[in-house]
């Protein structure tokens, strides 16, 4: 998980907003020839980020597991906690709304946190300028947000924004370090796309208690999204934390007791496997140095502008870290 700092420039002075970031690549295991991580494929991928629905990238989100974490560890819940998109039953009537993504505690059902979420397109065209759509559409989110923070009455609720990017002709930057860039406008406008969608359209109108969550997923090249991708969560404004209605609680309760009864399923869409302990050599970066306190983003000690540097990792494993409550 890497830093990212960005600023907003709406404030003066200003604000240093913290992304937390999850970077992965991944590649068929042979142990008969070296494996190249983190560098551009020879050919793209026709399926891209923004050409997911909303709902998609939803499932995708909590299809991936270093996604998920990142996101579940933000929100302050266990790695293990239970989740569900795309519900109706029993929050809503058919045809009244429904419910994004909720996600709880498996044992502390009376603390769910209830996203409402909202799309935001954007292709990088060249080094200065981006192509942003789906934007004025956050007016409606707002508007559907609020409702379902009065309506259903959970402990937190957020509005979403899903920042989905496709930046493969950011070959100017190391692959880890491509997205919405701070000083790029968009449609060939003055408006930086950043300040944009940091200030999007109705945020003037959302319920103050509901916080604001903004999730980019990046597909920094050619390769599909499932294989190479970046997540950045960054919690803009922590929604306020209220005693959950009891209704709520008793209806997340019998949610989870009815998923728990039922076969059980899990999606994993980028395929993840544990690992055996072995040797890898792997190279990371191949483009320009990230700027930042003189440390080159090519790694450790690489002399900036150099080719990309090699490492070996011997008898290597994923280890993963509970977040303490």
């Amino acid at each position: 998980m890497l830093p990212f700092v960005m600023s907003e420039p709406s404030h003066d002075p200003p604000v240093y907003l913290l992304w937390d970031q999850v970077t992965f690549d991944s590649a068929p295991w042979d142990p008969n020839r070296k494996m190249e991580f983190f560098v551009d494929p020879p050919s793209s991928s026709p399926n891209r980020v923004t050409s997911l629905d909303e709902k998609a990238l939803v499932r995708w989100l909590m299809g991936c597991k270093p996604a998920k974490a990142l996101i579940f560890q933000k929100l302050g819940r266990e790695s293990s906690a239970f989740d569900a998109a795309e519900l109706v039953e029993p929050f809503y009537d058919h045809g009244e709304g429904e419910i994004d993504l909720l996600l709880c505690d498996r044992l502390d059902p009376g603390a769910a946190v209830a996203l409402e979420c909202k799309r935001i397109k954007v292709e990088g065209v060249d080094a200065k300028n981006d192509h942003m759509n789906k934007l004025p559409d956050t007016v409606l989110a707002v508007q559907q947000a609020n409702k379902l923070y009065e309506k259903c009455g959970f402990r937190e609720t957020y509005l979403a924004l899903l920042v989905a990017i496709d930046s493969y002709k950011q070959l100017d930057s190391n692959i880890p370090c491509r997205g919405l860039r701070p000083n790029s406008t968009h449609d060939f406008g003055e408006t930086k796309t950043q300040r944009a969608i940091l200030n999007f359209p109705g945020r003037e109108d959302l319920n103050t208690k509901i916080g604001i969550i903004f999730i980019e997923v990046v597909q920094p090249s050619g390769k599909p999204l499932d294989e190479m991708a970046t997540v950045r969560v960054l919690i803009f404004h922590p929604a306020t934390p209220r005693f959950q209605r009891a209704r709520a609680t008793s209806q997340m309760t019998s949610l989870i007791e009815k998923v728990s009864s039922s076969p059980a399923s899990e999606s994993d869409s980028a395929g993840w496997v544990a690992a055996s302990l072995g040797t890898v050599e792997f190279r990371i970066g191949n483009g320009a140095d990230a700027p930042g306190d003189g440390m080159s983003a090519n790694g450790p000690g690489a002399i900036p502008g150099s080719p990309a540097s090699v490492f070996t990792l011997r008898n290597w494993k994923t280890v993963i870290r509970r977040n303490p409550r």
